[in-house]
C-alpha cells in the first residue's frame, strides 16, 4: 500500500477531511510582575538540522539557519520580516518531490516594549510547507505568544493537507489526533506498530518562567527523525513556526 493512500486513510480517520484541518490551544501561566523592566522577544519561520535518506537517493544533507528570523529587546517598534520560499536542499527549487523543507509565504514578527504597560509579543506563519520529500504536507501553520507582567500566553495552530509524493512508496501511515484541539505538546508517532519514523509534535510549548520574569515559547510543529531511522541515518530535527516572549 503506497504511503499516499495509507495517508489519505489516516487522515480521515483522524477526522480530517480531503480539505483543512486545524488545531488551536492557547495556554496561560506566570508570575504577576510589578512592572516590564526588560522586554525581550524573536520568531523565525522554519529551522533545520541533521540529514535525510532520500530512498535510492542517499544521504541528503539539512542545515537551515533560523529563516527568516527576527528579535528584539526594548524597541517600541514592531520588528517584522518576510520570506518568499525556502528549500533544502537548493535543488529543491528545481526538483520539488525531492525536498527534505519546503516553505513558503512565512512571516515573523515581535514587538518588546518595558514599562508598567509593557508587553512582549511574538509571532510566526508559514505557508505550504512539505517535509521530508513531499511526504508530509501542511497548507499553514501559526505560533504566537505575549509575556507582560500579568502572565504568559502561548498557543499553536496548523491546517493539514494530504501528501502529493511522487515518492510515496513507504508504508508508513502518518496518522494524525483524532481530536481538531490536541494539547500543547501533543506527540504524534509516524510510523506504525512495527516500523516507526520519527515523532511529530503540535502546538510544543515550553514554559521558561520565574519568580521574576514571565516566559516562553512555542513552536507550532516540530519534527523529529531520530539517527538510525528509514528517513535518517544520522538523524533530523525540523521546527516550523516559532515565537518565543519575555517580560522580566
Amino acid at each position: 500500500m503506497i504511503l499516499k493512500q495509507t495517508l489519505s486513510r489516516a487522515l480521515t480517520t483522524a477526522g480530517v477531511a480531503a480539505a483543512l484541518s486545524a488545531f488551536v490551544v492557547t495556554d496561560a501561566s506566570g508570575a504577576t510582575l510589578p512592572t516590564v523592566t526588560t522586554a525581550t522577544g524573536s520568531a523565525y519561520g522554519v529551522k533545520a538540522a541533521g540529514a535525510a535518506t532520500a530512498l535510492t537517493l542517499g544521504i541528503v544533507p539539512v542545515n537551515l539557519a533560523e529563516t527568516p528570523s527576527v528579535s528584539t529587546t526594548n524597541s517600541a517598534l514592531a520588528s517584522t520580516k518576510t520570506l518568499v520560499s525556502a528549500y533544502v536542499p537548493t535543488l529543491c527549487s528545481l526538483f520539488t518531490p525531492t525536498c527534505v523543507v519546503n516553505a513558503h509565504a512565512a512571516k515573523v514578527s515581535t514587538k518588546n516594549v518595558a514599562g508598567a504597560t509593557g508587553s512582549s509579543v511574538s509571532s510566526a506563519d508559514v505557508a505550504d510547507i512539505s517535509l521530508l520529500f513531499d511526504l508530509l504536507n501542511l497548507k499553514g501553520v501559526h505560533a504566537d505568544c505575549r509575556a507582560d507582567k500579568a502572565g504568559l500566553t502561548m498557543s499553536g495552530s496548523a491546517a493539514v493537507a494530504p501528501s502529493l509524493s511522487l515518492l510515496a512508496t513507504l508504508p508508513v501511515p502518518l496518522a494524525l489526533p483524532s481530536t481538531s484541539t490536541p494539547d500543547p505538546n501533543t506527540v504524534v508517532v509516524l510510523g506504525t506498530d512495527t516500523v516507526s519514523v520519527g515523532t511529530l509534535t503540535l502546538n510544543e510549548q515550553v514554559n521558561t518562567g520565574t519568580a521574576t520574569k514571565n516566559a516562553g515559547e512555542v513552536n507550532a510543529v516540530h519534527l523529529k527523525i531520530p539517527a538510525g531511522s528509514p528517513l535518517s541515518l544520522t538523524g533530523l530535527d525540523v521546527i516550523v513556526g516559532h515565537a518565543a516572549c519575555s517580560a522580566a
